[in-house]
């Protein structure tokens, strides 16, 4: 709480939990794919492909589709026929 910043953080099988985004200011669900408005800029990635690897591996990276401006977001999400996303964490 007192710090100015959150960290996306995905609970992996073993119990173990797995940095996925530092400094976010907002996330949002829709469609299988999370969102998320990050102090580095946007990023999405499709939740039922992220196992929970380590963040660092090259593998996990590229789940991880970002940083994008909000314009390249925009156009991710109409590439993904995703609409509208109601950001669940401000």
């Amino acid at each position: 709480m007192s710090m100015p910043y959150s960290t996306l953080y995905l609970e992996a099988e073993d119990g173990n939990l797995v940095e996925r985004c530092p400094h976010v200011k907002r996330v949002g669900y829709a469609e299988g794919y999370l969102f998320i408005q990050a102090e580095s800029g946007n990023y999405w990635f499709a939740v039922q492909e992220d196992k929970g690897w380590n963040s660092l591996d090259p593998a996990a990276a590229l789940l991880l589709n970002g940083p994008l401006t909000f314009t390249e977001l925009r156009q991710a999400m109409l590439r993904l026929g995703v609409g509208e996303v109601e950001y669940q964490f401000p």
